[in-house]
């Protein structure tokens, strides 16, 4: 007797238990549903919705299943009111999450009609089908969504560019296995500028799968490392001394200012000229610039301002670059551009001064300043739900685009957030992906 006691008593609080766990599941799938709409700008919440919009496929099953368990435990006898309360809750979350993928059509509307506005209605058949066969055949494909793509091979390397300031700079190197002119890429360089809000993240924090599928068709993508800022002060309520994470080496860390980024990858372009572009067999007339979040940001500076050395701003960059690159696009993706905003408000110790006391540098770093007639097109990546670099960052960018009518291509992505391109073969990643690729060849060797 005492045994079935016991039994119930175990079963009874498994009950609870479970009733627990699923109640929070759905605090969190509401609180999920929140950042889903209206995303965050905090740290902590930003964080959580770079992995909320691109993983709402998989979180759909999970809440189905949370419901049904959570119905059959309170049972529809004793409180018929709760039941109903669950059932609805349930369903109103599952439904939620699925709208990241109901919406991709919409997505795909918007960039054909971005390219066809950029590159005429007939862009799509600019690109041979001997070129095609290398590309991802559709915009999305649902399968692969849930089974994911296969990733490429290619080689890689790391090496050691800059040794100084206290800090030691490496960049990873991705190649084609094999010497192939057919490839589409025709060994163009990519330069990949990681983001991280100029104090954390290296080489390869976001991108690593796509430098190795743009690798395998023939891109040459220099991964690089740049100093970053330490010492972060942040709205004067915030502050602390960055030590470095699991995402970031202690070789990159130091008191650098934004100015002194900029630097670094000059530095870095300077070697690629004299050293490794004839080291990896890679063109220097074909040139392509990436970076995501901040990366978004010094890409746009770097980009943009490569063109600036012999105007207004020429004092920020005439000597900073390699005279011999000849950049044919940037890629921004989900960029922080405001200066005034991030390193005046959110983290002044990025940028020396303020825009009182120094607007010309604060100009000079807000990519929207440095946008002329000779620059090169832009491919842009825009979450609709992203808090940490919201779509008026993008704006800006894209109004100066078309006020000196350069090409840009704003894509935009109904309910992602930040970061929401990381997942390879989610709905973001693949559309994104396959515009990319086409960009790339678009505007690249004649």
């Amino acid at each position: 007797m005492k045994g079935v006691r016991g039994n119930l008593k175990i079963k009874d609080l498994t009950k609870k238990i479970l009733v627990i766990l699923c109640y929070l599941t759905f605090l969190h799938g509401l609180y999920w549903v929140f950042l889903l709409f209206f995303g965050a700008n905090d740290l902590i919440s930003g964080a959580i919705g770079m992995a909320v919009g691109q993983s709402t496929g998989f979180l759909i099953f999970i809440y189905i299943a949370a419901t049904s368990l959570l119905l059959k435990l309170k049972g529809k006898e004793k409180n018929p009111r709760a039941y109903y309360a669950i059932l609805i809750t349930g369903l109103f979350i599952a439904g939620v999450f699925t709208l990241p993928l109901l919406l991709t059509p919409i997505a795909i509307y918007q960039a054909d009609a971005e390219f066809a506005a950029a590159f005429g209605e007939d862009w799509r058949e600019d690109i041979p089908d001997d070129v095609k066969q290398y590309f991802l055949k559709t915009p999305f494909n649902l399968p692969q969504y849930f089974l994911g793509i296969p990733h490429r091979d290619c080689k890689i390397e790391t090496v050691k560019y800059y040794e100084g300031e206290g800090v030691t700079l490496y960049f990873d190197v991705y190649m084609p296995l094999e010497d192939d002119d057919d490839l589409p890429g025709k060994r163009s360089i990519i330069i990949r500028i990681h983001g991280g809000g100029w104090m954390l993240g290296d080489k390869g924090w976001e991108g690593m799968v796509v430098n190795k599928y743009l690798a395998a068709q023939g891109y040459i993508i220099f991964d690089i490392q740049y100093g970053l800022q330490q010492n972060i002060n942040v709205n004067e309520i915030i502050k602390f001394k960055y030590p470095g994470d699991i995402f970031t080496p202690k070789n990159v860390l130091g008191d650098f200012t934004v100015e002194d980024q900029i630097r670094h990858i000059g530095i870095f372009t300077k070697k690629l000229e004299n050293k490794y572009a004839d080291k990896y067999d890679a063109r220097l007339d074909n040139v392509y610039i990436m970076g995501d979040s901040a990366g978004g940001h010094l890409t746009s500076v770097f980009g943009l301002g490569y063109n600036s050395r012999h105007t207004d701003h020429a004092d920020f960059w005439n000597e900073t670059y390699s005279e011999s690159l000849i950049i044919k696009g940037i890629v921004p993706i989900y960029p922080a551009v405001d200066s005034e905003y991030y390193f005046d408000d959110l983290a002044p110790d990025l940028l020396d001064g303020d825009p009182d006391t120094h607007p010309e540098l604060f100009e000079a770093y807000n990519p929207s300043n440095l946008v002329d007639t000779d620059d090169p097109p832009a491919l842009i990546f825009q979450g609709t739900s992203d808090g940490l670099a919201p779509m008026d960052q993008s704006i800006l960018l894209e109004d100066a685009f078309d006020k000196e009518d350069v090409k840009c291509c704003r894509l935009l992505f109904p309910l992602a957030g930040h970061a929401n391109d990381v997942l390879f073969s989610g709905n973001y990643g693949q559309v994104w992906l396959f515009y990319l690729e086409r960009f790339l060849f678009l505007t690249g060797l004649d």
